[in-house]
C-alpha cells in the first residue's frame, strides 16, 4: 500500500471521472459541479471546461490529445478543443442522463449510453444521429469500442453485454451471466472482451465464437480500468484501488481515505493511474 503520488483538489463535490490525454501533458477529471478539470501532469491547474447544466459523468479524449468528449446528467455530449477550451458540438442525445461516452478509432464516432435504456452513435464532425440502439431494458453504463472499432459493447442494469456492429447498428451477439449490473467492459484484443458486474465477477469471451473462456470472482468491485500493455487490471471498491495482473496476481492494495472510489483511468504509457474520489479529489499514483 502507497500513498499517492499526486493528489488534486479537482471538484466542488464529488470528482466522477479522470483521464489522461494520450500525450500525457493533461489529466482530465469531471464532477459533480458540472465542469471538467484540466490539469498540468504535475497537477497545476490548466483551466476548466463549462457548458454541461449538471454532473459530468465521462471523460474521453481523440487519439491526437486535441479533442475531449464529455457526457452529463443534462443529457447532453459535448465536444470541446482542449488548447484553447472551446466547446465545438452540443449534441442533445439522450433525455436522461448520460452515463458514459466513447470514440471510435478512426475518430469518426461517438457513442453515448444513457440512463434512458439507450446507446446511440453521432458523427463526430456534425454531430448528426448515425443509429439509435434499442437492446437493453433499463440503464446502461458500460461501453467500449474494440480496437479495429468493428464492435462495441455495451451493458447495463439487467447483466447482459450487449455487441453491436456500429456500421449496421445491428446486434452481433448477447452476453448473459452478470447479476443485475454491468459496471464495465473492455476488449482487451481483436479476440478478447472482458465485462464485470457488480456481482464482482470478470467474464472473458472469445470473441471468435462468443464463448465464455473464464469467470474469475475478484472480490467487492465496482469498477475496473484495463492497462495500455493489456496485462494488468484496476480494480475500484469502497475505500480501496487495486491492481492485478491478468492471471490474479495482486500488485498493489491502495486503501484510501474517501469511500466513493469512481472513475480510473491509465496513462497511455501505463505508468501512471489515476482516479476520481467522492470527496472531490483526483490522487495518480506512479
Amino acid at each position: 500500500m502507497a500513498d499517492p503520488d499526486l493528489v488534486i483538489a479537482a471538484h466542488q463535490g464529488m470528482a466522477l471521472a479522470v483521464c489522461f490525454t494520450p500525450d500525457g501533458k493533461r489529466i482530465l477529471s469531471t464532477g459533480v459541479d458540472a465542469t471538467t478539470g484540466i490539469w498540468s501532469a504535475d497537477g497545476e491547474p490548466v483551466g476548466r471546461l463549462k457548458g454541461h447544466t449538471r454532473s459530468v459523468n465521462s471523460v474521453v479524449t481523440t487519439a491526437d490529445s486535441a479533442m475531449v468528449v464529455t457526457g452529463s446528467t443534462d443529457g447532453t455530449v459535448r465536444c470541446w478543443s482542449l488548447a484553447d477550451e472551446r466547446e465545438e458540438l452540443a449534441i442533445h442525445a439522450h433525455r436522461r442522463p448520460v452515463a458514459r461516452v466513447a470514440i471510435s478509432p478512426d475518430q469518426s464516432i461517438i457513442a453515448s449510453a444513457s440512463y434512458d435504456s439507450r446507446v446511440r452513435l453521432w458523427s463526430f464532425e456534425t454531430g448528426e444521429q448515425l443509429a439509435d440502439l434499442n437492446g437493453h431494458p433499463k440503464s446502461v453504463t458500460a461501453l467500449a469500442f474494440s480496437p479495429s472499432g468493428d464492435l462495441l459493447a455495451s451493458g447495463g442494469l439487467g447483466g447482459d453485454v450487449v455487441v453491436w456492429d456500429p456500421a449496421t447498428g445491428r446486434e452481433v451477439v448477447r452476453l448473459g451471466g452478470h447479476d443485475v449490473v454491468v459496471a464495465g467492459a473492455a476488449f482487451v484484443d481483436a479476440g478478447t472482451l472482458l465485462s464485470l458486474g457488480y456481482d464482482s465477477v470478470l467474464h472473458t469471451w472469445d470473441t471468435t465464437d462468443w464463448t465464455e473462456r473464464h469467470r474469475e470472482p475478484i472480490g467487492d468491485t465496482s469498477g475496473f480500468s484495463l492497462s495500455p500493455d493489456n496485462r494488468r487490471l484496476a480494480l475500484s471498491s469502497d475505500h480501496h484501488l487495486r491492481v492485478i495482473t491478468r492471471d490474479w496476481e495482486v500488485l498493489a492494495d491502495h486503501q484510501l481515505e474517501v469511500k466513493g472510489v469512481y472513475g480510473m483511468a491509465w496513462a497511455a504509457d501505463g505508468q501512471r493511474l489515476a482516479n476520481a474520489g467522492a470527496d472531490g479529489w483526483v490522487r495518480v499514483w506512479g
